[in-house]
């Protein structure tokens, strides 16, 4: 579905969160919110739990081994109060 490669050197580079971004947003403008994304480590990233919690998508990340499952259930409860807070407004 998508398939690029990135150079960290290149001027336009941001970073490889950005990358992911652009990733879920070109593969979700043709599935819309079908479907479970599955991410290897590189998605242990507290960014893209956000970004899949608040645009409501299902997944499914591989966190690393050294990771604190507690601190990122936590995380995930923080940005889904404050995700459907800003919907009952």
């Amino acid at each position: 579905m998508y398939n690029t490669a990135y150079l960290q050197k290149a001027k336009d580079f941001k970073s490889a969160t950005n990358e992911i971004f652009k990733a879920i947003d070109t593969v979700s403008i043709h599935v819309k919110n079908r479907g479970i994304w599955t991410i290897d480590r590189g998605g242990d990233n507290i960014l893209i739990f956000k970004k899949f919690i608040k645009e409501d998508k299902k997944f499914v990340i591989r966190v690393k081994q050294n990771r604190n499952i507690i601190v990122i259930v936590l995380a995930i409860a923080y940005f889904t109060s404050i995700y459907v807070g800003k919907n009952l407004k």
